[in-house]
């Protein structure tokens, strides 16, 4: 965090309005004007203190606004009319791939794949090309493809049973499928799925690999792991078709959500709806008029407020400090500003892989929906999501289609079924865009990206890069400026190209 020191004698002024002041005017209006540029100092760096993350992490900047996240400006994103995206690097596995997730700025990218493996990337040598791949290695791939993937570490996904057991270092560790993966936001730790049901709680920046604990629950494999936004909490998914809540201070379950009837693919928490976060230092610099002296006692108070309500559940109290602040209160819910959505805490869908979609209310004891199945579609749904604004459910299909469901009307049946070509195959992921107008959606033939208000013939375009596998995950950013996707059947059904490809996102 940025420390306030109001005694400091080595602080200087960078207003370049001041400086120019300074040097045209002489040394008296300097001394007149000193201790109002120095306040004005204070503030412009206590709002940047106030929505930003923890600077001492190499995940984090000292210019970042936002509370959890590495968060930029990104409006350009929620107004887009469109997206180009392009494939630019590309990781090949040799086996499938089942799982992306990647820390909060991007740093770090991990996957689990079938042999059992974790692998760490670094994701900006990746896309900025610091191994270019070989001309054998391009050969697969578009123009665009030119870089490697840059691998930086790998470690076994060990029985944790075994391994805290094991005290011989020659004794046997059985591998386990990596089926699903979540990080802390700062890759301190990391959270991933063992066949037996076992969870293990690994080390990621120091001794990486290391399992510091274990939390035993279900019965097979674990397939999901989603992590709340405080990240003291996690929802796990299994093919016992059961869900639970674990406390990760703890480590016991807190609550069970029961009556799945197939083995879970998806848990998703519900976004509330996006957000715009702008840079605040020239709104500060050119606020007219301000009491300093009472803004400064007044941002004490709001900095005690705005600490102490990280992890319960009442919202933040507006102070009516000035305007400088006005954007940051509007859009602090529980103290998480998410820079493209605000996520809820209670409401999150549940997918099965038998095509059953269920909507849970942490408050509720019993589900508060399960959407229906439209006649003629097969029972599957290997992933679902939100739209960004939550008022939308899409759930990709086996037949080739994307069932909308909205919130507003009957759930019974969908709102609409979205058909992609014929011969597409299987929708096994699928991703919304932060605009509300644009959903991707990835088939066993391409990746495509589908304009939910297109009136054309062809309302999408293809996303180059995959063709002719199963994608199993679907990673975008929190500024929606890289997106990852990965080729592997999870475990389940379907071939799959064992691939991990990079993308650029330009808005149009």
């Amino acid at each position: 965090m940025i420390n306030i020191d109001i005694d400091s004698e080595d602080d200087k002024i960078d207003d370049k309005d001041t400086l120019s002041s300074i040097n045209g005017n002489g040394s008296s209006e300097f001394l007149q004007n000193q201790d109002l540029n120095y306040e004005d100092d204070e503030i412009d760096r206590f709002s940047e203190n106030l929505i930003s993350s923890e600077s001492d992490s190499k995940c984090t900047s000292n210019k970042s606004l936002s509370t959890k996240k590495n968060h930029t400006d990104n409006s350009h994103a929620i107004q887009a009319n469109s997206y180009d995206i392009i494939p630019t690097f590309t990781a090949p596995h040799s086996t499938s791939i089942n799982i992306i997730t990647a820390t909060s700025c991007m740093r770090w990218i991990f996957t689990g794949g079938n042999d059992g493996y974790i692998r760490k990337f670094d994701f900006f040598s990746s896309i900025n090309g610091k191994i270019p791949l070989t001309v054998a290695q391009r050969h697969p791939f578009v123009d665009s493809v030119v870089n490697a993937g840059v691998l930086l570490s790998y470690w076994e996904n060990n029985d944790s049973q075994n391994s805290l057991t094991s005290i011989s270092t020659n004794s046997y560790h059985k591998l386990s499928p990596v089926y699903c993966l979540a990080v802390n936001k700062q890759a301190l730790w990391m959270l991933s799925g063992i066949d037996t049901g076992v969870i293990n709680l690994q080390s990621v920046r120091h001794d990486e690999g290391r399992i510091l604990a274990t939390m035993k629950k279900h019965i097979s494999p674990v397939s999901v792991l989603e992590l709340s936004s405080c990240e003291t909490k996690v929802l796990s998914g299994g093919w016992d078709k059961n869900v639970y809540e674990w406390d990760l201070n703890t480590g016991v379950v807190s609550r069970s959500y029961d009556n799945h009837t197939g083995q879970i693919s998806t848990i998703a928490y519900r976004p509330i709806f996006p957000i715009t976060i702008t840079s605040t230092s020239n709104s500060i610099k050119n606020e007219p008029e301000i009491d300093l002296k009472s803004e400064l006692n007044k941002t004490n108070n709001l900095l005690k407020d705005f600490s102490d309500s990280i992890f319960d559940n009442k919202r933040v109290k507006k102070k009516n400090i000035s305007n400088s602040f006005k954007n940051i209160n509007d859009y602090t819910n529980d103290s998480n500003l998410n820079n493209e959505l605000i996520q809820n805490k209670n409401e999150f869908i549940v997918s099965g892989i038998d095509g059953s979609i269920t909507i849970w209310d942490e408050r509720q004891l019993k589900h508060i929906a399960k959407l229906g199945i439209p006649n003629g579609t097969p029972p599957w749904c290997m992933n679902a999501c939100w739209s960004a604004d939550g008022k939308y459910i899409y759930a990709g299909r086996r037949n080739g289609t994307v069932d909308e469901f909205s919130m507003y009307s009957a759930l019974d049946k969908p709102l609409r079924s979205i058909k992609l070509p014929l011969n597409s195959g299987p929708v096994s992921a699928v991703h919304s865009m932060p605009n509300g107008k644009h959903l991707i959606c990835a088939s066993y033939d391409n990746i495509r990206i589908y304009d939910l208000n297109g009136s054309s013939k062809i309302p999408f375009l293809i996303i180059p890069g995959h063709y002719g596998g199963v994608i199993s995950s679907i990673y975008i950013d929190n500024t929606y400026k890289y997106m990852l996707t990965a080729s592997g059947n999870r475990g389940w059904d379907g071939n799959y190209t064992e691939t991990l490809l990079g993308y650029e996102i330009e808005c149009l």
